[in-house]
């Protein structure tokens, strides 16, 4: 194999990091809330509390958008992930509201594109749960039976009705989702965010979380922040603390594809792009 053309990124291959990454933490301030963690979901909890009100500051290590939110498979799901049998069989109370928790989040995810005119390529044009054989469309069968009894909602066809590729017999598209461009989007929140009155300091890594006098004391490398109540959304990078839990880390994966022109154009078994799980 040749890889005379090929390119490599440190960063993502979706978009480039910013140019106007934010100055570091110097010096000592308070706060209402303080945010840990610059991802989607930091940004998004730190952006709706600013516009609620809530002073409210986000410490990031690198910059916004640095991790998984920029870095991921392009999906929106609005399907709870595992395997909804045996989340159904040990936990069949907890699995309607984790159906509509997961249903809530793509939708939240697409109110936060159209509110602030997010351009990130996004097709909402749901996920497909795609079969090659019979055994896996009784499967298929199986969990979109499920979660039309936790309230949720998927659309299950042969793969001419859902337009994926005749080499699936068939599968289950999601009702809320779609793919986009991963790093388009913390972009844009990013860009939100920034706008927003919230504090945000990039390059700031929080060193230590200790309680001090009922309140939360943040310290970084050049200043701290004491804030009445603290949001730890840092993921995978949470492990530094004491007061963190114990986490396990798994490496998933998922594929994306797009006909290309000609083959759209010239073949009816191509209906669009679709993101498979």
């Amino acid at each position: 194999m040749k890889t005379d053309n090929v390119e490599y990124s440190t960063f993502s291959g979706w978009i480039d990091p910013p140019a106007d990454v934010l100055p570091s933490l110097d010096g000592d301030l308070t706060c209402e809330v303080a945010v840990i963690g610059g991802g989607m979901g930091g940004m998004a909890t730190a952006l709706r509390l600013a516009e609620r009100g809530q002073d409210v500051v986000l410490l990031e290590a690198e910059f916004c958008g640095y991790g998984s939110s920029s870095r991921n498979g392009g999906q929106i799901a609005s399907v709870p992930g595992g395997d909804l049998r045996l989340l159904s069989l040990f936990y069949p109370k907890k699995v309607p509201g984790m159906v509509r928790l997961a249903e809530n989040s793509a939708g939240f995810v697409e109110d936060l594109i159209k509110t602030h005119d997010i351009d990130c390529d996004y097709e909402p044009n749901g996920l497909a749960f795609a079969a090659v054989g019979h055994g896996q469309m009784l499967r298929t069968r199986t969990l979109a039976a499920i979660l039309r009894r936790a309230g949720g909602r998927g659309h299950v066809g042969t793969s001419e009705e859902l337009g994926i590729p005749r080499a699936f017999v068939g599968g289950m598209r999601e009702a809320v989702g779609g793919m986009l461009n991963p790093g388009k989007l913390s972009r844009g929140v990013r860009r939100a965010l920034i706008s927003s009155p919230a504090r945000v300091f990039e390059r700031t890594k929080v060193t230590d979380v200790r309680r001090d006098g009922g309140k939360v004391v943040l310290s970084t490398p050049a200043g701290t922040v004491r804030a009445n109540k603290v949001v730890l959304a840092t993921n995978a990078y949470s492990g530094e603390w004491d007061i963190t839990p114990n986490v396990s880390r798994c490496r998933c994966g998922s594929s994306r594809w797009r006909p290309s022109r000609s083959l759209r154009s010239a073949s009816p078994h191509w209906a669009g792009a679709a993101g498979r799980e």
